[in-house]
C-alpha cells in the first residue's frame, strides 16, 4: 500500500462576531492534510478498470497570524476553515 502524500492548502477565512455577521476582516488559514489513493480492482481482477478511491485527513490547522484574533474568532475561523476544506474535496 503507497504511503499518504501529505500536503497543505491556504484559504483565507471571514472573521465572523458572536452572532455570525461578518466583521469585515479575513485572515489566511492553513490547513496541513494527507491523501490517499487506493485502487480496488475487486475480487476477480485481471488488473484493468480498477476503481479508484481518494481519501483525505486533516492533520493541522492553523491560522498564520493568530495574534491578532480573539480566542471565540479563532475557533470560528478554524471551524469554518474545516468546513470550507471539507466543501473543497467534493
Amino acid at each position: 500500500m503507497p504511503h499518504p502524500l501529505k500536503l497543505s492548502t491556504c484559504f483565507i477565512v471571514d472573521i465572523k462576531d458572536k452572532d455570525g455577521c461578518d466583521t469585515g476582516r479575513s485572515t489566511p488559514v492553513t490547513i496541513d492534510y494527507s491523501v490517499e489513493i487506493d485502487k480496488s480492482y475487486g475480487s476477480d481482477a485481471d488488473g484493468k478498470n480498477g476503481v479508484s478511491s481518494v481519501s483525505y485527513e486533516i492533520i493541522d490547522v492553523h491560522i498564520d497570524n493568530d495574534s491578532a484574533l480573539l480566542e471565540e474568532e479563532k475557533k470560528q475561523v478554524i471551524d469554518d476553515a474545516k468546513q470550507i476544506f471539507l466543501d473543497w474535496q467534493l
